[in-house]
């Protein structure tokens, strides 16, 4: 299921990136050099949408710790609702991608807030050391305590999403010449199939593999 996010992921950058202005809306460490080059003038670079882009994904990691702390009280499965949430983002911003070129600065906004609500549930969930939108640390995890140490407990699952945001990127530029629409409708049925298949038990039974790497690293 994490594999699956992180696909979607790799769908989303692909749309932002390469048909929206060069910018991220899932790894924003890359919006930060992005921003860098933009604020200099170099590659062409818009810094509006590299702003939009930061400043969306940390409203919604904020709206993510605002809303589950309510609906984890509320309702049953409310990790099924934040994914559904996210999905209908993803929705609504394939719609507006569709219509004009003024929205793409407030489709890439929308990606944002969504990759940031995702960051920050997984979070609320006890997952702080799983990522499916950034790969630097797990890059890191895979060789220094994985390879390096034979284990590979911490191995395969950073591989797997390696794997899957690569395959993710390679899928979202082949389907980009489809359209925004197309990627976008992918990443939303994929994540609505996340909710409906998932909740958080099975967010948290999806995540054991990973459950080994604190005491490792520690």
């Amino acid at each position: 299921m994490l594999f699956v996010l992180t696909f979607v992921t790799g769908l989303v950058d692909a749309v932002t990136y390469l048909g929206l202005g060069h910018v991220f809306a899932a790894n924003q460490t890359g919006n930060v050099i992005v921003l860098g080059f933009a604020l200099v003038g170099a590659g062409q670079i818009s810094a509006t949408g590299a702003l939009a882009s930061l400043a969306s994904f940390v409203v919604g990691a904020a709206f993510s710790g605002w809303a589950t702390l309510r609906l984890e009280r509320a309702i049953r499965g409310w990790t099924r609702a934040m994914f559904a949430l996210e999905a209908g983002l993803l929705v609504v911003a394939a719609v507006l991608s569709t219509m004009s070129p003024v929205f793409e600065t407030l489709v890439v906004a929308i990606l944002a807030f969504a990759m940031g609500m995702r960051n920050a549930t997984l979070q609320h969930l006890g997952l702080g050391t799983v990522s499916t939108t950034v790969l630097t640390t797990t890059l890191a995890n895979l060789v220094g305590h994985g390879f390096m140490r034979g284990n590979w407990q911490v191995v395969r699952p950073r591989l797997g999403a390696v794997v899957a945001m690569l395959l993710g990127a390679v899928c979202g530029a082949l389907l980009l010449q489809y359209g925004t629409l197309a990627v976008l409708g992918l990443g939303a049925a994929l994540t609505i199939a996340v909710a409906l298949v998932h909740g958080e038990r099975g967010v948290r039974t999806a995540a054991q593999s990973f459950s080994g790497e604190t005491a490792i690293i520690q």
